[in-house]
């Protein structure tokens, strides 16, 4: 049988606490955060079987300060009514009296208004305290809050008792929810009645049972306790209470004898022989398991002995096993059914086991037509389940199978195991430890306040840990490495203890075990994870034992780095590496005398563990419409863990096996197809191990704990229809055969696709290239496709323009449906969402698509040289990349006889602008000419002459290679420059651009076409115009200090505009042209060159007498 462990479901659920209306003592508040790292005394769960509800039972646990509850719910599928799930925490102001007077139960729909879960316990001032929550209160959306103005509606708060408690109580059950029973350790039995969940209690005294000793409890409303705690039970002290119907209740005390007793007349009806033989010296939690079986319509009580009984002949051990049958309204011993139970053997073979074994737990339920019991043993620390069947016809019992219930340890680890990075990396990411195991380490290893550890969050529980460690190995003068060793085996000593199994129940058809901090699930095994049904199986495993005692643990992580490179595993590399590995480890005799032991069998086994797995049916690619909850994500995640783990071990060692062989032709294959899994595995648990901040996946966790339920795996694998619908019906094994499936066969180049699109679409191109990149393999064309887009995001724009540019590849990709298939796993907001949309659509020839591709892959670079994660520096070479794209894109339309649409055109210009590559805006602006109307192209134009002369590269203007095409359009320039120096507010500027007007004026349609002179008042009126707007303007310089120097250089730039004009005027032949125009308002007026020399000299006076404070200042 296999066995999944579930850590971590707690802390990702967010958790409303409750207080009830009572008085809680200062010493409580002082104390409340001491119930960090507190593993559960009690813990179960309670089915429910409601079917309009996502819920498919609650967790609940008791804490060891027994004072905190919790009530976690357990979905399969994320329910879409409400927002989230959340979990109930209820802090009790006084102790529970004992781990016993505390029960849980589930009242379904039938019984009343709606599904509700109902605690009752005594704490230890012997308050008897109800609570009642409704199913729809374990929803975050919920209406029905819980909080103390409506607390008649959820707890209800008595001292019942008046002279019925004369002794301590030991045990309460509920029958129902009517119909409570409370034992007492004088061996007395009450009954407490209500109406009502909250309802009053009505009390009954059962009579006509064993004689009670009479220790009167004579006023438990003045608070007075009970003189001691004593431990002693009496022989005739009820263990556990089972209701056979209505009227009737059976009880079985200490001394194993049942008792029959009438509910509604309270008194004992007959009493029962002994069960057992032998000392009973330990209780288990459970002694009665009623069962009925389907086929035959009988009802069964099994009863199982707790203590070790050994045959002195034979020196087996076992338990024993006795069966009763309800008849009607009695109680049968079927003495054909009574069996035992064996000891599993493990007990045997674990030298190290120093203890006494016994039964903690069992569970009883129907599997087809017999009865299966699961086990739960234990000694000491240790523990171990077994299955077992038992046939109610023939009453013949078979042995299953057995699972470890607690993880092996990692003490012997030392630090030269590890790399330094390693360690912190596994306790963030594998999932193992969630942040209450971190929390608890920090406390106990920094011996950190448990109300200063309790109050780090989750974002900073990372950081708080690596400053801690830095701090302590300055300040102690210990290697961080060798404080993370320490570290990491607190926190793996802190998860399997929280591993230890508390009790055994049967939820939604799995086998789920409580433990102290987390949940197993017993599961069928894979055949990765037990070959114990293949023949060849023990000689298998006695040769792989001998190399495992031989190799360190060293020597297997050199081995495992080299079959999970991502380099082909060639012969000659093969053999080279074996001889490395295994030189002085073993001799030749030994290896003889292994390789001896291998027949054809045990290399059929060997084929078998390292072939390809079989699926039912082919791998789909469409998406599942139900999500999968949380519960359900870490399940399945921890059980392919599970399956890896122990596939890999086999693996390794059965290449150590092959290592001691001479290399052929076969070897290579079979190391090939383990170097195929291993490799497959590490991109795997790679994938686990990185996790979305949210669900809305848009962003990785860097700061916390990673949460395997967000793992981007179920973004890229965990969400297709037939894995799904395999997880939903908890058919793990097959669903990791599904999993493992598609890593290897040809749709592994869809996931790894996949998979680096999402994390590019995160901005992680550094992590993906880190840590998934080298598995690109180039020689496979779907793989190279996305190591070009990779290779883009790391500035290599050579691979990138060689596997993402070319036509014939891209056809190729095409017919391949890559596109396509890669489409639904990308997100809806992706980057890459148009180009995969594109290149994907069948309605288009290559004509069409593939202008427009390259087209979107322009885009993709502009959108990215956007992006605040690149460095300024190299964001022109991105967007010289996005021109050569667009590019061409035109360059294809136009081979394809289709006219570029305009908006790529524009794009063209666009671009270039941006990298001042104006040479190619004008290329695109005259394609464009035809296309826009003069408004438009005069706005092209305003982009363009601006961009040349903030770059200062105005003498383009006037270079030969330019000239012929901008002396076309010579008057929109000059109107254009003329815009653009008037619409630019800074004065200082825009004298820049007038006197880039007038050299534009003086060349004229230039020398250009050697056809026209140049516009010379024209020219000298663009000067003209800076000197009026500065006259304008002057006085807004005086009024601002810092501009008063620049004010002066202005006069004096004046003063040289002036001479300019004057001399340009007077060189005008005719004196009666001899003037320029000034605009004054809606009108021009003439300035003749008179009225232009007496500006020039006041400018001059006003000039020479501003020049003394020009000196002083």
């Amino acid at each position: 049988m296999g066995y999944t462990h579930i850590t971590g479901l707690s802390s990702s659920l967010p958790t409303e606490t409750i207080r009830l209306p009572l008085k809680y003592s200062s010493d409580w508040y002082q104390n409340k955060d001491t119930n960090l790292g507190q593993n559960a005394e009690v813990g179960g769960f309670l089915p429910t079987d409601n079917t309009d509800s996502a819920i498919t039972a609650i967790y609940y646990r008791v804490l060891s300060d027994f004072r905190t509850i919790y009530l976690t719910p357990i979905t399969e599928t994320h329910s879409s009514l409400f927002a989230e799930h959340r979990q109930i925490k209820v802090e009790l102001p006084r102790k529970i009296f004992n781990r016993r007077t505390i029960c849980f139960q589930y009242t379904s729909l039938a019984l009343l208004n709606e599904p509700q879960v109902a605690i009752d316990l005594l704490d230890e001032d012997y308050l008897f305290i109800s609570l009642l929550f409704r199913l729809e209160n374990f929803y975050g959306g919920s209406k029905s809050r819980i909080s103390v103005e409506n607390v008649i509606d959820w707890a209800h708060i008595s001292v019942p008792y008046s002279f019925e408690l004369r002794s301590e109580p030991y045990y309460l059950t509920a029958l129902d929810h009517e119909n409570l029973i409370i034992t007492l350790k004088d061996s007395g039995l009450l009954h407490f009645k209500r109406k009502a969940p909250l309802g009053d209690f009505e009390i009954f005294n059962f009579s006509n049972g064993p004689s009670a000793s009479r220790k009167l409890f004579n006023n438990i409303f003045l608070s007075l306790k009970l003189s001691t705690r004593g431990s002693d039970l009496s022989s005739k002290t009820t263990v556990e209470v089972l209701k056979v119907n209505d009227d009737q209740l059976l009880a079985l005390s200490l001394d194993k004898s049942l008792a029959l007793y009438n509910i509604r007349h309270h008194t004992i009806e007959k009493i029962y022989t002994y069960l057992w033989d032998g000392k009973e010296a330990l209780s288990p939690l459970r002694y009665l398991q009623d069962v009925t079986h389907s086929p035959s319509a009988r009802r069964f009580i099994l009863s199982m002995g707790s203590s070790v009984v050994c045959e002195n002949d034979t020196n087996n051990k076992y338990v024993s096993l006795t069966v009763l049958e309800i008849l009607r309204d009695s109680i049968t011993l079927c003495d054909h059914l009574n069996s035992v139970i064996p000891v599993p053997a493990v007990f045997k073979e674990k030298s190290n086991l120093d203890g006494i074994v016994y039964v903690d737990d069992v569970l009883a339920y129907l599997t087809r037509d017999v009865i299966t019991l699961k086990v739960l043993w234990r000694c000491n620390s240790f523990t171990i389940f077994s299955d077992h069947e038992l046939d109610p016809l023939t009453g013949s019992t078979k042995s299953i199978g057995s699972s470890v219930g607690i993880a092996e340890s990692l003490s012997s680890l030392k630090s030269d195991d590890w790399e330094p990075k390693s360690l912190p990396n596994l306790l963030w990411e594998s999932g193992k430890y969630d942040i209450d195991i971190i929390r608890s380490a920090i406390h106990i290893f920094f011996e950190a306040p448990t109300c200063d550890v309790a109050r780090i969050q989750a974002s900073e529980i990372i950081a708080f840990t690596e400053t801690r460690v830095s701090t302590l190995s300055a300040s102690i003068g210990v290697s961080p490495k060798s404080l993370w060793l320490k570290f990491h085996l607190v926190c793996e000593e802190l998860r399997r203890s929280g591993q230890k199994p508390l009790s055994l129940y049967l939820v939604s058809g799995m086998v789920m075990c409580a433990q102290m901090n987390g949940i197993g699930i017993h599961r069928k095994s894979h055949f990765f994870e037990d070959i114990s049904s293949n023949c060849a199986s023990s000689t298998l495993n006695a040769i792989l034992n001998v190399l495992k005692a031989r190799v360190s643990s060293s020597t297997m992580r050199q081995i495992r780095k080299f079959f999970e490179s991502p380099n082909v595993l060639l012969e000659d590399r093969i053999s080279d590496f074996a001889q490395s590995i295994l030189m002085g480890k073993f001799c030749e005799a030994e290896i003889g005398m292994v390789l001896e032991k291998i027949d054809t069998n045990v290399l059929s086994l060997i084929h078998q563990l390292s072939a390809k797995p079989i699926i039912d049916v082919e791998q789909d690619f469409e998406r599942s419409a139900d999500n999968l909850s949380t519960f359900s994500k870490l399940y399945a995640i921890n059980t392919f863990r599970s399956v890896i783990e122990s596939h890999r071990s086999f693996l390794l060692h059965v290449a150590i096996l092959f290592f001691m062989c001479e290399i052929n032709s076969e070897i290579v294959n079979v190391l090939r197809r383990i170097h195929d899994y291993l490799s497959k595995y590490n991109i795997l648990e790679r994938m686990f191990e990185t996790s979305f901040c949210d669900n809305n996946a848009l962003s990785l966790e860097k700061d916390s704990i990673r949460r395997l339920d967000l793992s981007v795996f179920w973004w890229i694998v965990g969400d297709r229809e037939n894995l799904v619908n395999r997880i939903k019906k908890h058919e793990m094994v097959e669903a990791f055969d599904v999993v493992c499936h598609s890593f290897l066969t040809e749709e592994f180049d869809i996931l790894i696709s996949s998979l680096i699109l999402r994390l590019i679409d995160c901005d992680e191109w550094d992590f993906a290239h880190e840590n998934f990149g080298m598995y690109l393999n180039v020689a496979n064309q779907q793989q190279r496709y996305i190591r070009g887009i990779l290779s883009l995001f790391m500035g290599n724009f050579e691979d990138f323009g060689t596997y993402c540019t070319d036509p014939a590849i891209m056809s190729t990709l095409r017919e391949s449906r890559f596109f396509s298939r890669v489409l639904p796993n990308l997100s809806p907001q992706s980057r890459f969402k148009s180009i995969f949309h594109l290149a994907h659509a069948e309605v288009q020839n290559a004509d069409e698509w593939l202008p427009l591709y390259f087209h979107s892959l322009s885009q993709l670079c502009v959108g990215y040289s956007s992006s605040g994660s690149l460095p300024s520096v190299a964001r022109p070479k991105f967007i010289a990349q996005a021109v050569l794209l667009e590019s061409n894109a035109v360059k294809l339309f136009h081979k394809s006889s289709n006219q570029p649409p305009l908006k790529h055109q524009k794009n063209l210009f666009e671009l270039s602008l941006k990298i001042r590559n104006f040479e190619g805006s004008l290329e695109a602006l005259e394609s464009i000419l035809t296309q826009v109307d003069r408004t438009h192209l005069k706005r092209l134009f305003f982009d363009l002459l601006s961009c040349i002369i903030s770059s200062n590269s105005q003498n383009l203007l006037f270079e030969t290679k330019l000239s012929r095409y901008l002396a076309r359009h010579y008057n929109l320039i000059d109107s254009t420059l003329l815009e653009i120096a008037n619409d630019d507010l800074v004065l200082w500027r825009s004298l820049k651009t007038y006197q880039v007007l007038y050299a534009w004026r003086i060349r004229g349609s230039v020398a250009l076409c050697n056809n026209s002179f140049g516009n010379l008042r024209g020219a000298l009126e663009s000067l003209y115009i800076f000197i009026t707007r500065f006259r304008m303007e002057k006085e807004l310089f005086k009024k601002v200090g810092k501009a008063w120097a620049d004010y002066r250089r202005f006069k004096l730039k004046i003063l040289e505009l002036y001479m300019i004009i004057i001399n340009g005027v007077r060189s005008l032949k005719n004196e009666d042209e001899r003037w320029i125009r000034r605009q004054n308002g809606q009108k021009f007026e003439i300035v003749d060159i008179n009225t232009l020399t007496s500006e020039y000299l006041g400018w001059l006076q006003e000039l020479e007498d501003e020049l003394p404070t020009s000196i002083d200042v």
